[in-house]
């Protein structure tokens, strides 16, 4: 996959539609924004939101971009349709909200290991000995707490936290902030690279979503590094603006409520807002890269075929008419990955007159 080519294709799809990708953009990011604010009312609250109403949004706005590509105009009605279309079948599975969520909370964990045991060092490295007896002093206060009474438990892990300058608290601080990034940038981007599943769907339609999925992963795994790195190249915006918004928004949030759990809250709804001037892009990007994509998603279906066919034939013997029909699917399936090479090429060939 070339990033030259997909960037010339995202520009070309953009320059179709911008005022509706703008508004699609936007809409979408301020809606993500309202739903992380929850946070301040109802803690916990993204467990039940994320997968029931973020997700089944994002998916909406996809296919409404999608959709500006053969004539379809934005409506609140086919917002609140394609919402729907989400839980069915077909497209419930589209983002692997599950094996999203699990794949974050793994990495979330190792990282805060990591940066525990980084800032570990540097804090013993620069208080000495006040730094270990601190901590080891708050651990023990942690582990003795049903020995204590509430009011002496509260007051010495005050005292720990508040001693020397609030050092502990500034560990704290570091690592429950950046481990919360750390989670939402992870999971984005496991969600956006599964997103693609739902283009792939579209060009495949009598196929199962597990069998989209494997043929999409094959297609990825074909391009080895080449599709990460288009992705990123066109992509990296939307990480930046989101990582400056956290920032900016926990160091504004710890300077009013001194509290690192709204701090990180308020932090991810700044990168939300701040992505906004970026996901009329994305928009684009992402059918791009599928479209540089999907001769690789469609040949790796044909390929899947065919182990499946030969799996079949191995586990038990076909009679005429199923043998027939799974021909007929694999002849389906070559039929189309010709027809889609021949019209690349010929776009290609276009192409390159007009430059000439």
């Amino acid at each position: 996959m070339k990033t030259k080519d997909a960037f010339l294709r995202s520009k070309e799809i953009y320059q179709a539609h911008p005022l509706n990708s703008w508004v699609l953009g936007i809409a979408l990011a301020l809606f993500i924004a309202a739903i992380v604010a929850t946070g301040f009312i109802f803690p916990g609250s993204y467990i039940f939101f994320i997968p029931f109403f973020v997700l089944p949004f994002l998916f909406a706005f996809m296919m409404l971009h999608y959709s500006l590509g053969i004539k379809n105009e934005v409506s609140t009605k086919n917002t609140f349709r394609l919402f729907g279309i989400y839980f069915t079948r077909p497209f419930r599975s589209s983002f692997r909200v599950f094996l999203s969520f699990f794949k974050t909370i793994v990495v979330q964990f190792l990282f805060t290991i990591l940066i525990f045991i980084v800032l570990y060092l540097f804090f013993y490295g620069y208080y000495g000995s006040l730094f270990t007896d601190n901590l080891s002093g708050l651990f023990n206060t942690i582990l003795n707490q049903a020995t204590m009474s509430s009011s002496a438990y509260n007051t010495a892990v005050n005292g720990y936290m508040t001693a020397n300058g609030n050092m502990l608290q500034n560990l704290a601080y570091i690592v429950v902030i950046s481990s919360d990034f750390v989670a939402v940038i992870t999971f984005c981007f496991l969600v956006s690279v599964e997103s693609l599943s739902i283009y792939a769907r579209l060009s495949l339609p009598q196929s199962t979503q597990v069998f989209v999925r494997s043929s999409v992963r094959r297609a990825i795994k074909k391009q080895k590094g080449s599709f990460y790195s288009s992705y990123i190249a066109l992509n990296w915006p939307l990480f930046f603006l989101l990582v400056l918004g956290m920032v900016v928004g926990s160091l504004i949030a710890l300077l009013i409520f001194n509290n690192a759990d709204n701090a990180s809250i308020f932090g991810v709804i700044c990168g939300f807002i701040l992505t906004s001037f970026f996901l009329p892009f994305y928009f684009n990007n992402m059918q791009s890269l599928y479209s540089l994509l999907e001769p690789d998603v469609k040949e790796s279906s044909q390929e899947l075929a065919h182990e499946m066919l030969s799996s079949i034939r191995l586990q038990r013997e076909l009679n005429e008419q199923e043998a027939k029909e799974l021909e007929n699917a694999i002849d389906a399936l070559n039929k189309e990955i010709d027809n889609r090479k021949n019209i690349d090429e010929t776009d290609d060939e276009e192409n390159k007159e007009k430059d000439h």
